[in-house]
């Protein structure tokens, strides 16, 4: 029997971090073109959610087993946009990124934290003298999807928005739009490949996997499909 704290990525279905910031521009935000102002004021927004328990996110801090955090977490922790490396971008005139890091507010001693993967460019008191800090790391975020449209229901999405989105952009490009309401014949698995493969082509999204573009080819037929197989 598994304990209730215990948390299995495989089920129930989720959305990790960069997914639920882009569903939020999606669905709330409406800019006319995502931009790095949309994709700030998602961020806050979600932060908004998550502090005040509307949202719950699942996670692994200073490399724990992904666990329930609680909304009290928050207190200490933001998310930053992110270098592919994950190093936090601050600072004003921030790009549009597709990664996000989970650091602490505060750094600390690199003997008081298991993970320093994440150093600050602050200096913390040591034994004698000033050392390297080191923030806290809130890593491998997920949401249960099933929450995610609770807080952030489709109902809200706007026509422009609707029609901006990446993935029924790329299902209108590919071959003349034949498979923007049905998979069929193909898989959504092979749906999921040509747009991965377009994307390539095109030099777009290359950080994009497989089984995430796979997750949103889903969202994407349950909202527009006509039943294709």
């Amino acid at each position: 029997m598994t304990g209730e704290n215990e948390f299995y990525l495989n089920a129930p279905p989720f959305f990790d971090l960069s997914e639920i910031i882009e569903w939020i521009e999606l669905q709330l935000i409406g800019s006319a073109e995502p931009t790095a102002q949309s994709m700030l004021d998602s961020i806050a927004l979600l932060e908004e959610k998550l502090r005040d328990g509307s949202l719950r996110a699942y996670a692994s801090i200073d490399t724990s087993p992904i666990r329930p955090i609680d909304q009290w977490n928050w207190a200490e922790f933001e998310i930053f946009p992110a270098t592919p490396d994950g190093r936090a971008i601050r600072g004003p005139n921030r790009t549009r990124v597709d990664h996000f890091v989970v650091l602490s507010l505060k750094t600390y001693r690199a003997a008081a934290l298991k993970d320093v993967s994440q150093r600050s460019d602050n200096q913390v008191p040591g034994l004698g003298a000033l050392e390297p800090g080191y923030y806290r790391v809130m890593d491998q975020l997920v949401f249960l999807e099933t929450n995610v449209r609770q807080v952030f229901p489709t109902d809200n999405v706007s026509v422009q928005a609707e029609s901006l989105n990446d993935y029924a952009q790329a299902l209108r490009e590919i071959e003349g739009g034949r498979y923007f309401h049905s998979h069929a014949p193909h898989s959504k698995a092979d749906v999921a490949r040509m747009i991965y493969d377009h994307w390539k082509a095109q030099n777009r999204r290359p950080e994009k996997t497989l089984s995430t573009i796979q997750r949103n080819v889903s969202r994407h037929y349950d909202k527009f499909g006509e039943g294709g197989q």
